[in-house]
């Protein structure tokens, strides 16, 4: 007998590691993953203990989870490989516990069956029984959201917690250190994520179940059910910024027909989205709310009546309720309709159902085979489905594209698949998807701010090709469209502002030129222009200031130390010291051009005319306007003949 209950737990174990396995070669996901891991830099920063037990992040109280991460990013860094093992050890731990429970409960084995083959037959139907439900804990397709997704990670660490609570005392008589133990373990599993805020009305049940009276059953429970109050009313306030003013007519069409929903689900799963996002305008449906809340009543009614005979089906159907209650959707809370997750606690109530029938079945030879025959069936039909289930956890881009392939008109699916693609270089696929975001969801302000700064990008790249060609009218055009779609962008505010210099607009350019500096401009050939057309403007300081300070970032840049120089021959009030420095500048501006630069050489012209230095500065401008004729610039050459005449 030892064997086969050891059988039965390790069983259903070795094919859950087996078909999950793959789990250790996923990715990070970019839904929550990026949050709560990749990004969070409390998870390896000094304080991280403290911050675990005191984080809100996420809207969520979870200080075992979070211990358990900082444990893992401790132990061997942010390696994704790591955190799935989490998921896939707490889950596997959730399966043997089951097996075990599901052995103590399934049903009484007659060891006082005068016929030893009818003991040992009796045995592996309990065995039988029991490890066909942890293996449909294990490997059912609507648990795979929690085995493969990082973040859902607490699902599974609060269930095993409760598990462990439920193994320590079940409702049954016990000693008050039992109770106590469950208790602690039900507090542990409550600061991993309070999944189960039910559990101490399961114990009530249990208790029911086992003949004990309500009294006594409820004294029991009362520390449980203090630490569920107060972990659910910790856990309500984290969650307040992010619930929803939903028509309680949509609440209630939510929360009744949930138990159908998941019911269905865990018969016929079904391909399943990541993210059931709730209706751009949720209504309820009175007539849908009025047939659901009649069928649950209906059956709960027939259930009690049987109460006698079947006092087993009343205990899981009350318990698949209250578990699934606080997560039926009657609270609102964040864009999430739906979830597999939510289900990963209360279909442990069906599950354990499960095992109590096939072991009431079984109880002539013919019915145990076709038992046995039902079991491989389901169990095999479930391992099948997980893993079409599992696949596209793989990644985040399998993940989005999966949802989409569910629901096309999930915009979230579509916004985060956008992102993907454009965090993997592919800018114009995930255009594709900003779009149908926008499209399906007009409000959807991320979707749009990502479209924007992507067609931007790319208006800037045409606007690019057309400078290039030499078509700057039509440049200007893509820059200025870019602009308006993606203010940030530092280039195409310098081009644009460029752009309309050169088409003497100056009072137009000054502010995109501004903001390509404020953005963090690296094109030296901005604040040279942006100081050339302050001065000119008759913002001297302004423009020295511009000059000077971008000077200091690029030394080696000729346009401004030749505006620098300029603007400072022409402020007036300038020391001789700075007077000097112009001509110094000014000279290197010459020495850097070659000499044969006529700007440049008016430049240090204008340099030591300021500088008291007259002779020299005639001389140096002769040379410049004769070498700017030489060159056929006779306008150039014409405009520094006239500076020459004109008195200071």
């Amino acid at each position: 007998m030892r064997t086969t209950r050891l059988a039965a737990v390790l069983g259903p174990v070795a094919l859950t590691a087996v078909l999950c396995g793959p789990v250790l070669q996923f990715a990070f996901l970019n839904w929550d993953d990026t949050v709560t891991i990749v990004n969070n830099a409390a998870l390896t920063a000094d304080g991280r203990w403290t911050w675990a037990w005191t984080t809100r992040l996420l809207e969520h109280v979870q200080p075992v989870s979070w211990l358990v991460w900082v444990a893992v990013a401790a132990a061997g860094g942010l390696d994704a490989a790591h955190f799935h093992a989490v998921n896939l050890a707490a889950h596997l731990l959730v399966v043997a516990l089951t097996a075990v429970l599901a052995l103590r409960w399934t049903g009484p084995i007659h060891r006082a069956s005068r016929a030893e083959h009818t003991r040992d037959r009796t045995d592996v139907v309990t065995a039988l029984a029991a490890a066909t439900a942890a293996a449909l804990a294990g490997v059912h397709p609507l648990r795979m959201e929690v085995v493969a997704w990082i973040s859902a990670a607490p699902y599974a660490i609060a269930t095993a917690l409760a598990l462990l609570a439920l193994v320590v005392w079940d409702g049954r008589v016990a000693s008050q250190g039992r109770i106590a133990a469950s208790a602690m373990l039900y507090a542990l599993s409550c600061a991993a994520r309070p999944v189960a805020p039910g559990l101490p009305l399961v114990w009530l049940l249990l208790g029911w179940w086992h003949g004990r009276r309500v009294r006594d059953s409820l004294t029991a429970i009362l520390p449980s059910l203090a630490i569920a109050i107060v972990a659910g009313t910790v856990e309500w306030m984290a969650r307040r910024p992010v619930q929803l003013a939903l028509p309680w007519s949509y609440r209630l069409e939510m929360a009744l027909t949930a138990p159908w929903y998941y019911g269905w689900r865990l018969v016929r799963p079904g391909p399943s989205t990541a993210l059931d996002i709730l209706p751009l305008d949720p209504q309820g449906s009175l007539p849908v709310v009025a047939a659901a809340a009649a069928a649950l009543v209906a059956l709960t009614a027939v259930l009690w009546s049987l109460r006698r005979r079947l006092p087993a089906a009343l205990v899981v159907w009350g318990a698949y309720l209250v578990l699934l209650a606080p997560a039926s959707g009657l609270i609102a809370s964040g864009l999430q309709a739906r979830a597999d997750r939510y289900a990963y606690v209360p279909a442990l109530a069906v599950v354990f159902g499960v095992s109590g029938a096939l072991r009431l079945m079984a109880v002539t030879p013919w019915r145990q085979t076709a038992v046995l025959l039902a079991a491989i069936a389901a169990v095999g039909g479930a391992a099948v489905a997980s893993q079409a289930a599992l696949r596209p956890w793989a990644s985040s881009r399998e993940l989005w594209t999966h949802a989409i392939m569910v629901n096309s008109a999930n915009d979230m699916a579509h916004y985060n698949l956008g992102a993907t693609l454009a965090a993997e270089g592919r800018p114009s696929e995930a255009v594709v998807h900003y779009r149908a975001a926008v499209t399906l969801n007009p409000a959807h302000a991320d979707a749009r701010a990502n479209l924007d700064r992507l067609e931007a990008a790319t208006l800037e790249q045409e606007g690019n090709r057309l400078m290039t060609d030499g078509r700057a009218r039509e440049a200007l055009s893509r820059y200025a469209e870019a602009v308006r779609r993606d203010p940030a962008r530092r280039h195409a505010q310098g081009a644009l502002g460029m752009g309309l210099a050169s088409q003497g607009r100056i009072d137009d350019a000054v502010p995109h030129l501004r903001e390509a500096l404020r953005l963090g401009n690296t094109d030296s050939a901005v604040p040279a222009a942006l100081g050339a057309l302050l001065a000119e403007q008759g913002d001297l300081i302004g423009a020295r200031q511009v000059l000077e300070s971008q000077l200091r970032r690029h030394p080696e840049s000729v346009a401004l130390a030749q505006n620098l120089a300029r603007v400072m021959a022409a402020t007036p009030g300038l020391s001789p010291a700075d007077r000097r420095r112009a001509v110094l500048i000014a000279d290197r501006v010459v020495e850097a051009t070659g000499g044969d630069d006529p700007r440049a050489l008016d430049t240090l012209a204008e340099a030591l005319r300021s500088a008291g230095q007259p002779d020299d500065a005639r001389r140096v401008r002769a040379r410049a306007a004769l070498l700017a004729r030489a060159q056929g610039q006779a306008a150039l050459a014409g405009a520094i003949e006239r500076r020459g005449t004109t008195p200071r």
